[in-house]
């Protein structure tokens, strides 16, 4: 009699034991998943019900998020508490994007307060194959002179003379090829271009080449 009692208890604590590790490990991982590695001062795109806007991340308040309120046409927009937003931001490697809804908004200080996602995408950037086919091509960004250093069919690296801040929308236009398209820089780091000092700058596409019409590109290998 004792000896079934003391198996049957091995095996509750067994089992209590098995499923207490896995629900660590789960909350692990999805804690690692929704974790937000936005920096200070990145640019960010918010999109509500009123259209789309851009502001700056200030910082983290406990495990709400403070932006700076978005200005359109020189006046900041009247986002009321409680609406519920879009949040996009460039990542390390990656685009960041989260739903989260208004808890304050400071019209003093000119802040928006958000709540913390409970879920969080993430783009890789590296997801997709990048191709080299096109290196050395001419290109512009926001009409200024570049080249380019990789193409995919999610984003570009380009070498320019222009730092650009990161999670700036930008026009990338590459002359040869009749690519004309819109996307978020995601980061950028010193390089040169000829005997010139440059950047070499990451932008992701706010649509797919395939979606704009070039899949000749996207497919290319």
């Amino acid at each position: 009699m004792h000896e079934t009692t003391r198996l049957v208890l091995s095996i509750v604590v067994l089992f209590g034991g098995s499923l207490f590790l896995s629900y660590c490990i789960m909350w692990l991982i999805n804690a690692h998943r929704n974790r937000l590695d936005i920096e200070p001062g990145t640019v960010v795109r918010m999109v509500g019900p009123g259209g789309a806007y851009r502001c700056h991340f200030q910082y983290m308040r406990g495990d709400n998020l403070v932006f700076s309120s978005p200005i359109q046409a020189d006046r900041y927009v009247p986002i009321r508490v409680g609406e519920r937003l879009l949040v996009q931001a460039p990542g390390k490697d990656c685009l960041i994007t989260f739903r989260s809804h208004v808890l304050e908004r400071d019209s003093s200080a000119h802040e928006l307060v958000l709540e913390a996602p409970t879920y969080v995408r993430r783009t890789e950037r590296r997801s997709e194959d990048r191709r080299s086919r096109l290196a050395g091509e001419d290109a512009l960004m926001n009409g200024e002179v570049a080249e380019v250093v990789d193409l995919s069919a999610a984003g570009t690296c380009l070498l320019t003379y222009r730092k650009p801040v990161p999670g700036e929308r930008v026009r990338v236009v590459l002359p040869s090829t009749g690519l004309d398209a819109f996307g978020w820089t995601l980061d950028c780091s010193r390089a040169s271009l000829g005997t010139h000092q440059a950047y070499k700058v990451r932008v992701q596409f706010e649509e797919p080449l395939a979606g704009l019409g070039l899949g000749t590109l996207s497919a290319d290998r």
